[in-house]
């Protein structure tokens, strides 16, 4: 007997072990996941262009992949005898897949590029081909990824002792654990040292070793079906008599496992804009909300692990759960403008250095927490405990699937409403409005069902807190646009908007603001005394202004100067391209020139365009004049069409560190942007090297010198560089050129003669050899140097902010 006791306490044991090591292999299951998801943003929108629209495609082709995959499984785990075995070959086959992806993309790519997309003539037809490509590039996968959880879920309630709603909760922590870890390590390590290539080899060989390790285990500890105690379960702890019939619970308790996921992706897209503009949309700002988004997710999870056998009445504690999480994400409201005031005093008390911008990024993550936490929780717990309701209606195994479906499926409807149609016409607080309206709804429905009877005391509480918290919240609270166009994550000193020091001395008129597909655009009219200042910015970002008074701003050096140096290097051009439309004075400066006979300007967001209206008369000939061209397109994919050639390409995207942008500053757009060129044809580089180092620099230089062996860099302003780049050598301009009357007046304003230009220059490409020899690093798409480190630079300020000592 003792030794039977004995034998038994060991197998329990042996037992528990085992669970242990399936928990751990599935969360690093969990941060290969992840890391997958950031990698093919990463590729993606080298296809696609802006990182919005990457972003939204890797996260409804990842989710709808994850849908369709699980609940493909979900019909047939019952009927599979090693779950164990299955999820083995699942897990090898996305590690095969993910070392060979980098030369599957490159493939892809060229055939999309130089045989496909010549063929389409339609600027619509284009767009539909490369969404339709970049999602059957990631799709395979996806399915692949969806199949995991239940596979796992289905062969751990197999295996352990424990109630099948505690396996659910715990991995789903595990697995959504798992990818808090794997999208940090991917941003902020793996990238960084490997690039895109060695991460994508890096996760392909963690699934390797995870199915080697399962497939080992599945062999030598097969599962014991218990279909006959799970549905004793299910009788003995039946959940409520009010519901008969398992279909019609089961189908309300998917859409409400879809209304959370529909509900949790509003959240999403409304806080990663909301928080953009308090933390900048760089790349890593990108990661450290994903991550915390996900983190909630899995606090939620291993929350309801802990005490899910506590809950009484699970149905009814739903109700109120998602009543809870319709709060919480409306109370986020009145939180978001504090964000402002804390990075502020971030930005003034911590000193610009390497170890502080860890901590400020410690910080950074610790704000999106803030913002995030509760809201997050909520939704990780509402997930293992819609499938617990469905295991205990005796639905079987197949629950897991189809749980795993439906709230992916609604995180796709919306995570594309909120960015395409909420956003756009309803603006960033309705986007969290419409979410909590819809988890606070689905809530009370449940809770009426359920209780019938409405003196619940906890009942009226929460319908009276519901009421009065939506109410005030929707109804009277206000997202201050003033300070969500600050910028504060850049020049805190800037952030109040109302501080003495800077220019204005009263608060800035807002003449325009709108939250555009791929950022917020807001122009503003700055004053005092002496000028007055019109200002459009990118998610906070200053990316143009124009001085109303005689005094002109430094900026419209670098707008103006950015026309006028390429066309007195190439005077004969006559079809020019302007990559970036800011305020839409470079594209104007050249259609002062009368003998060029088109100006084509590429703006990926259409509320760019909206905005740089307000400049009025300065601008007037890119929306008046007849030759003038305006494609609410991304730069590359606008030159995916090899008929269009130019004989000048200027580009003037915003600054390397934005999410995205860096990618215009690369070894392969040079390579695409040169075919786009005709013979003698000129391409125009502007370089903000206020937040760059020399190495970054170089880089860009390094890149630029392997398509154009030829150009001579001028200097805008203060630490702005205009790069004139060629093929072949520079022809010797003629000093009888003769510039355009409105052209010279542009001159005038700037307190500059035509001689001047030539005291701008800084050096030709002899001149930066030391500088590039010295830095051989490349900025490639595939080692993103410059996206990777600029926002580092940024906090450290570590950029040129002269020019004295360079190229040296």
């Amino acid at each position: 007997m003792l030794n039977s006791i004995k034998a038994n306490s060991f197998a329990v044991d042996r037992s528990l072990d085992r669970s242990l090591i399936f928990l751990f292999l599935f969360a690093l299951s969990g941060a290969a996941g992840l890391i997958y998801e950031s990698l093919w943003t990463h590729y993606l929108k080298l296809i696609l262009g802006h990182a919005a629209y990457a972003q939204l495609l890797v996260l409804v082709i990842f989710m709808g992949g994850m849908s369709l995959g699980s609940w493909l499984v979900g019909k047939y785990t019952e009927k599979i005898k090693n779950l164990l075995m299955i999820y083995a070959l699942v897990e090898g086959i996305i590690g095969i897949a993910a070392l060979v992806f980098h030369y599957t993309f490159i493939e892809i790519q060229t055939l999309l590029y130089q045989i496909i997309l010549p063929t389409f003539k339609s600027p619509m037809a284009i767009k539909i081909v490369l969404w339709v490509v970049s999602s059957q590039l990631i799709l395979i996968q996806t399915l692949l990824l969806g199949a995991t959880f239940p596979l796992m879920a289905g062969s751990m309630i197999r295996r352990l002792q424990k109630p099948p709603e505690e396996s659910i909760s715990i991995l789903y922590f595990v697995n959504c654990f798992g990818g808090f870890i794997g999208i940090l390590l991917s941003g902020f390590v793996l990238v960084k040292q490997f690039g895109l290539p060695g991460t994508s080899f890096f996760a392909g060989i963690l699934n390797l070793l995870i199915a080697v390790i399962f497939f080992i285990l599945a062999k030598k500890y097969p599962e014991v079906i218990n279909n006959q105690e799970l549905k004793r379960r299910s009788i003995a702890k039946s959940i409520t008599t009010t519901l008969k019939k398992n279909d019609k619970f089961s189908m309300a308790l998917l859409g409400i496992s879809a209304i959370t996921g529909f509900s949790s992706f509003f959240y999403e897209i409304g806080w990663i804009r909301m928080l953009s503009l308090v933390l900048g949309s760089s790349t890593h700002s990108f990661e450290l909300m994903l991550s915390a988004f996900i983190l909630g997710l899995s606090l939620g999870a291993l929350g309801l692990y802990y005490f899910i056998h506590k809950i009484k009445e699970p149905l009814i504690f739903l109700g109120y759960l998602q009543v809870s999480m319709g709060l919480f994400a409306l109370i986020s409201l009145p939180i978001y403008n504090k964000l402002f005031y804390i990075m502020e005093s971030l930005l003034l008390n911590l000193e610009r250095t390497i170890t502080h911008y860890y901590l400020f990024t410690f910080a950074e993550q610790g704000l999106c927490l803030l913002l995030m936490m509760p809201t997050t929780i909520c939704a990780g717990m509402s997930l293992p405990l819609i499938t617990h309701l469905l295991l205990k209606a005796n639905v079987g195994e197949k629950s897991i699937g189809q749980v795993y479906a439906f709230n992916t499926l609604g995180a796709i409807l919306g995570a594309g409403l909120a960015l395409y149609w909420v956003m756009p016409l309803f603006g960033l607080k309705m986007v969290i409005g419409f979410g909590a309206l819809c988890n606070i709804g689905i809530g009370f429905c449940i809770l009426i069902t359920i209780l019938k009877s409405f003196r619940d005391s906890t009942f009226i509480s929460i319908t009276v807190l519901s009421i009065l918290v939506s109410v005030n919240i929707v109804g009277r609270y206000r997202l201050d646009k003033l300070m969500m166009s600050s910028g504060v994550f850049r020049m805190s000193r800037d952030s109040n908007l109302k501080n003495p020091d800077t220019l204005q001395n009263s608060p800035p008129e807002i003449l325009f603001q709108k939250d555009g597909r791929t950022a917020s655009i807001t122009v503003l009219k700055l004053k005092d005394k002496l000028k007055e200042i019109i200002q459009i910015r990118t998610n906070g970002k200053t990316d143009a202004s124009y001085s109303l008074s005689d005094v002109p701003e430094l900026d419209e050096e670098t707008q103006v100067l950015s026309g006028v140096i390429p066309w007195k290097a190439y005077p004969k051009a006559k079809t020019v391209a302007v990559i970036g439309i800011g305020s839409g004075m470079t594209s104007h400066t050249l259609l002062t020139v009368p003998t060029i006979e088109r100006v084509d300007t590429i703006e990926i967001e259409p509320a760019m365009v909206e905005g740089a209206k307000y400049f009025g008369t300065v601008v007037e000939r890119v929306f008046k004049d007849k030759r003038s061209h305006i494609y609410a397109e991304d730069a590359r994919s606008f030159f995916a069409d090899p008929n269009r050639k130019y004989d000048l390409i200027i580009s003037e995207p915003s600054d390397p560190w934005v999410s995205g942008v860096s990618s215009l500053f690369t070894l392969e757009f040079y390579n695409k942007i040169e075919k786009q060129l005709n013979p003698n044809g000129v391409f125009v580089q502007w370089l903000g090297v206020y937040e760059l180092s020399k190495p970054l620099v170089a880089s860009v230089l390094n890149a630029l010198h392997s398509q154009f062996p030829y150009y001579k860099i001028y200097r805008a302003s203060r630490a702005n560089l205009i790069i004139v780049a060629q093929k072949k050598p520079f022809l010797i301009s003629s000093n009888a050129l003769k510039f355009p009357p409105e052209m010279l007046k542009m001159l005038e304003r700037l307190k500059m003669d035509t001689k001047e230009l030539d005291n701008r220059l800084v050096g030709d490409q002899e001149d930066f050899k030391v500088l590039r020899e010295r830095n051989p690093m490349i900025n490639s798409d595939y080692f993103p140097i410059l996206d990777l480190n600029a926002n580092q630079m940024r906090f450290t300020r570590g950029g040129l902010q002269e020019l004295k000592d360079f190229p040296k």
